[in-house]
């Protein structure tokens, strides 16, 4: 067995290296933290059994720098239900450090560690990031701080878009930026068994124009003429920054939903098809509208829906793209303001039934049920 590094050779954590600490976890092989054994016990299943031993019987055949590494029980998912664990209760393999009981654990970061204590301790910031509370879900699952794992997966669904009255708050889903978090957030509620933050997280991705035009090209990298009349090759244009981002959800995605991703944008340019039918300002249901609208008294445009249009042809293609943000936006698509009151209200109200519609249906549109997927 290969020699573990001594404590005393070990980086003492900055924060969490308490000299009256009665406990030592050492995190990655490389930072301790010595802290309350009533801290963890108190919250987490896992702890509480692996500390139940007293200190007494817990010094028998202790040394100072032991080898032994005492890993947490073994257990399934994160189930409420933990009759069956038991800690590893062999005095033998104990590990102490000046009198104090040491706990080795290779696999975890410290900085996710960090972040549970901070929740434990209540030093968390009002804003928590989601590198934080991704930290603190991981640990509070394994280790069944059940209390903290309710925290952090509440602070999650804040943070993040799970309903429809969140879609219409932001409907460009700007809070997944380019559309990578998403990505992330996918493979995390995977891992934790939190299915609400996957549907509009997919749907932020399979809507998301990954076909924006890359920047220009530096006039320094342009083709230029030498004194010998030789031309240089052209040097390509730096790249479509959404490409790379595009690469990374490729391989941050699991692989059932990374399929759904390829199969979803065409589903639901199809689903939205249906939904084009619907909608009276492109011009496909024949409704009249005689009222005077303005100073102008210019007919209602209900009556007149190709003065809607100036470029139907993008507007269409988007539509198509990103149905759910084009009918919760008014006025990115639509001008209302044309039309008399009562076919204003009525334009409105039909988008709103139609946003509700689609939402409802995200899951069928991306195959969420299907379990075919995983087996992949």
């Amino acid at each position: 067995m290969a020699l573990l590094p001594s404590i005393d050779d070990i980086e003492r954590h900055q924060v969490y290296w308490l000299e009256d600490g009665n406990i030592i976890l050492v995190l990655e092989d490389r930072i301790a933290f010595r802290i309350y054994r009533g801290h963890l016990a108190r919250h987490s299943l896992v702890f509480a059994d692996m500390l139940a031993l007293s200190p007494s019987s817990m010094r028998n055949g202790h040394s100072d720098k032991g080898e032994a590494i005492v890993e947490p029980p073994e257990f399934q998912g994160s189930s409420s239900s933990h009759s069956n664990l038991k800690p590893r209760n062999n005095a033998e393999e104990q590990e102490y450090y000046a009198g104090i009981p040491v706990l080795r654990l290779p696999q975890d970061r410290a900085e996710d560690f960090a972040a549970l204590l901070d929740v434990v301790l209540q030093i968390t910031p009002a804003d928590p990031s989601f590198n934080m509370l991704e930290g603190v879900l991981r640990i509070s699952t394994k280790y069944l701080f059940d209390g903290i794992r309710a925290w952090a997966v509440e602070h999650m669904q804040a943070r993040l878009p799970t309903t429809l009255h969140d879609l219409l708050a932001d409907p460009t889903l700007e809070v997944y930026g380019d559309r990578t978090l998403a990505a992330r957030v996918i493979a995390l509620a995977r891992e934790f068994d939190l299915p609400q933050l996957i549907p509009l997280a997919l749907y932020a991705i399979i809507s998301f124009n990954f076909a924006e035009p890359p920047a220009p090209a530096s006039p320094l990298f342009s083709p230029q003429s030498s004194p010998t009349t030789h031309t240089f090759p052209p040097v390509p244009p730096p790249p479509n920054p959404y490409i790379a981002a595009l690469a990374t959800i490729h391989v941050t995605l699991p692989p059932g939903d990374l399929s759904r991703f390829t199969l979803g944008r065409q589903r639901l340019s199809e689903a939205a098809v249906s939904y084009l039918f619907q909608l009276r300002e492109y011009g496909l249901m024949k409704i009249s509208c005689s009222r005077k609208v303005g100073q102008y008294h210019r007919t209602c445009a209900a009556g007149n829906v190709h003065a809607v249009w100036s470029r139907p042809q993008p507007a269409v293609a988007e539509f198509l793209r990103n149905p759910l943000g084009v009918m919760a936006v008014e006025g990115k698509a639509y001008d209302f303001s044309t039309m008399c009151g009562d076919c204003n209200a009525a334009g409105q109200a039909k988008h709103i039934e139609l946003v509700e519609d689609l939402f409802g249906r995200l899951s069928e549109i991306f195959m969420l049920d299907d379990r075919s997927f995983e087996r992949q």
